[in-house]
């Protein structure tokens, strides 16, 4: 899905495989390959990617319509460390204008990681008490 939408956006904006792949310094069947769902791509490239094509690392992961939970979800099980790089960078032109520094951007990512981890929680308590009930719900036996 990442893939087809840096095809997608690399279309629209006139530009080759090879300038692409050239500023990302990547070869160009990478690239190829990374378009066509044949590889995967890691976090920091897609955010270089992103860059280079001038959209947000959100513009490559979201489908039209789509809504932030399932964003959201995608977020959630990223790595640690690739989830506060996607963080840094999506806020990293407004620490810039603000003139915050790099301490507040630890606070927030910090902030996120808690979030995600109640999250993580909540959703396995929902699942667990959505189970009791199904269970609850199951028609009993009459025996005769």
């Amino acid at each position: 899905m990442v893939g087809a939408r840096i095809r997608e956006k690399r279309n629209a904006r006139r530009m080759s495989l090879s300038d692409v792949a050239e500023q990302a310094d990547i070869s160009t069947a990478t690239l190829s390959r990374i378009e066509t769902g044949k590889q995967n791509i890691d976090v920091g490239l897609m955010i270089n990617i992103a860059r280079i094509l001038h959209l947000s690392p959100h513009d490559l992961i979201a489908e039209e319509g789509e809504g932030d939970g399932d964003l959201a979800d995608k977020i959630a099980v990223l790595k640690p460390n690739d989830r506060t790089r996607l963080w840094q960078d999506l806020n990293g032109s407004r620490n810039r204008s603000e003139g915050t520094g790099t301490r507040r951007l630890e606070d927030i990512s910090m902030e996120v990681e808690g979030l995600l981890a109640q999250i993580d929680f909540l959703r396995g308590e929902v699942d667990r008490i959505r189970e009791g009930l199904r269970s609850r719900r199951a028609p009993k036996r009459v025996v005769r």
